[in-house]
């Protein structure tokens, strides 16, 4: 069932691979660097896009160099406007703020979260796309760069199209018949924008698919669910994202031919690999890591051209975690860059944070106090991103007022020293993108 291209390197990759993780599971943070310093200056790339990232030799490029930065999710920015007119104001005001700082890029909603808000599009396409003309163009004024992920929640087209889970893995369904449309019509208008860096297709699809029992969407009427879920048309498979993936991907490449293409995907669950054998009595068995490369193979096989996941490492218990072992950013990040490099594939950490933490407090009748609040987290892994020499990765979460209680940060809000953290990270970054450029150790 799994596809084992390169076997006998993944095999010799693993031998070394183990050693090494584990000497990074003891290290210090800010060690063994996984991007290489050079003494000679670089050689600007000799054809390259004028706009948007790019990928050359496994890593990110922008401008003729290899590009490295910090972001952060600004779920909103476009999302948001589509049903709400009167959220332009607060949107450009956030989007400001970015640039201001110097925060050079953001992930975004490309589309709305639930079928409901899709409704607008299929009610007015052309004031729905003029909403997103207003949010491209802005960001164009301000100077900072989206990455759009186009289909955010998993079950939104097959509810808003009358159709079940199973229709992404059906090439004649109408499921994926709008997403080749939606994404055609979608990089047509906006491939010649500088603030395009990239197009991701949703929001960790991979992280509900092969779940014994429980793969099916949760019903939100008032959302545009139906009432009720098929057991058999809409459980949710692994085969069914790698069709939908596949449909994406060939169809961006019809109009762009350089873009990232991002997946979307978090970390694959500790047992992934087993889950994806759909045999009951396998189901939670460990994978391996050979197993783990595998189905990390399979969600971001081509034509995805990157690896995407996340980096909260905030399980309950070690058994969660990827082969029970990586359990702190760094050795994590170490593992993946590993990996991307195995693979030819760069990483983008999509998400990254902790929540603050909170308590009852007997003396104060039971009310809720906050313990610690998450900066020494946040820097933790903001470190281990620039050590490992993760060239992308964003913060969540950014002016998202949903997240008050617990992870949304603004400039102006009690969470904004995890926003002046990433932007003393991004001066690093740059100072580092200068130096490899102009051929000057670190």
């Amino acid at each position: 069932m799994f596809r084992r291209a390169r076997r006998f390197i993944i095999h010799l990759f693993l031998t070394g691979l183990a050693v090494m993780t584990f000497q990074a599971c003891q290290e210090k943070p800010d060690v063994n660097p996984v991007g290489p310093d050079t003494p000679t200056p670089l050689e600007k790339d000799a054809d390259y896009p004028e706009v948007g990232l790019y990928i050359r030799n496994g890593e990110f490029h922008k401008d003729g160099y290899p590009y490295y930065g910090y972001g952060v999710n600004y779920l909103n920015y476009i999302m948001r406007v589509i049903e709400d007119d009167a959220a332009f104001t607060m949107s450009e005001r956030g989007l400001a703020d970015l640039a201001d700082y110097g925060i050079p890029y953001a992930r975004v909603g490309g589309g709305p979260f639930y079928a409901t808000g899709w409704q607008k599009y299929f009610a007015d396409k052309e004031a729905y796309f003029k909403k997103i003309d207003h949010r491209v163009a802005y960001a164009e004024e301000v100077g900072v760069g989206l990455i759009p992920s186009l289909f955010w929640w998993p079950a939104a087209i097959p509810d808003v199209l009358g159709e079940h889970m199973d229709a992404y893995g059906d090439d004649n369904s109408k499921t994926i018949a709008f997403i080749e449309q939606y994404t055609a019509e979608f990089v047509q208008r906006y491939k010649d924008s500088p603030a395009i860096w990239g197009y991701e297709f949703g929001n960790e699809f991979n992280n509900v698919v092969d779940i014994p029992h429980v793969s099916m969407p949760e019903v939100l009427v008032g959302k545009g669910t139906p009432a009720e879920r098929d057991p058999q048309h809409d459980r949710f498979y692994h085969e069914h994202v790698q069709n939908a993936y596949k449909h994406f991907g060939e169809t961006v490449r019809k109009y762009d031919k350089e873009r990232p293409l991002f997946s979307g995907d978090t970390e694959p669950r500790s047992s992934a690999w087993h889950n994806a054998l759909h045999d009951l009595s396998q189901a939670w068995v460990m994978d391996s890591e050979e197993q783990y490369i595998d189905i990390i193979s399979l969600f971001e096989g081509d034509p995805i051209n990157t690896l995407t996941n996340r980096c909260y490492c905030m399980y309950r218990s070690a058994r969660d975690y990827p082969m029970g072992r990586l359990t702190t950013p760094q050795s994590y990040l170490h593992w993946y860059m590993q990996t991307s490099k195995l693979l030819g594939k760069p990483l983008f950490v999509g998400e990254y944070g902790a929540d603050d933490i909170w308590e009852t407090d007997p003396g104060n009748d039971g009310n809720w106090r906050k313990v610690s609040s998450t900066l020494d987290a946040i820097q933790e892994r903001i470190d281990a991103i620039y050590n490992n020499k993760v060239q992308l990765s964003c913060f969540w979460v950014y002016n998202l007022p949903s997240a008050d209680g617990d992870t949304n940060a603004t400039f102006s809000n009690e969470r904004r020293e995890n926003l002046l953290a990433i932007v003393k990270a991004q001066k690093k970054y740059k100072k580092y993108m200068q130096n490899l450029i102009d051929g000057v150790e670190k």
